[in-house]
């Protein structure tokens, strides 16, 4: 898979998000919290980016744990930055209602759906080119 190809439909992807967000924080009860929102959307394209870096060095490795490990710390330390990134915006600024999390758990899933798929289909390019071998 090319890179050029992650880039483009994480640019898509984002472009959408971002849509999304602009329309949900129209309502009033969500408006004070779009900055949390646009900010973590920030946050999780990076670390994305970061990821998919990463992913495209290790997966070169011969040794196939060395990939499968790196997907477990990066599921891990992912949680551990969106568990973090909350604690830190509530205990700053303390919200006036719970839905406020409901745009962020939102960006959360859909970026964490748009990484596995390209790390899976790293994955099956890496197999099939060693069988090729």
């Amino acid at each position: 898979m090319q890179d050029r190809t992650f880039y483009i439909s994480l640019g898509i992807l984002t472009a959408v998000v971002y849509g999304l967000l602009y329309l949900t924080h129209t309502i009033p009860a969500m408006s004070a919290y779009s900055g949390f929102s646009v900010v973590g959307l920030g946050v999780i394209v990076v670390y994305n980016i970061l990821a998919y870096s990463m992913a495209r060095i290790l997966i070169k490795s011969r040794k196939s744990y060395v990939f499968i490990n790196f997907i477990i710390a990066n599921i891990l330390v992912k949680m551990a930055l969106v568990m973090f990134y909350i604690l830190g915006y509530v205990s700053i600024y303390p919200p006036k209602v719970k839905f406020f999390i409901i745009p962020f758990v939102g960006i959360y899933l859909v970026y964490t759906v748009f990484e596995t798929y390209f790390l899976y289909h790293m994955v099956n390019l890496k197999q099939s080119r060693d069988e090729q071998i």
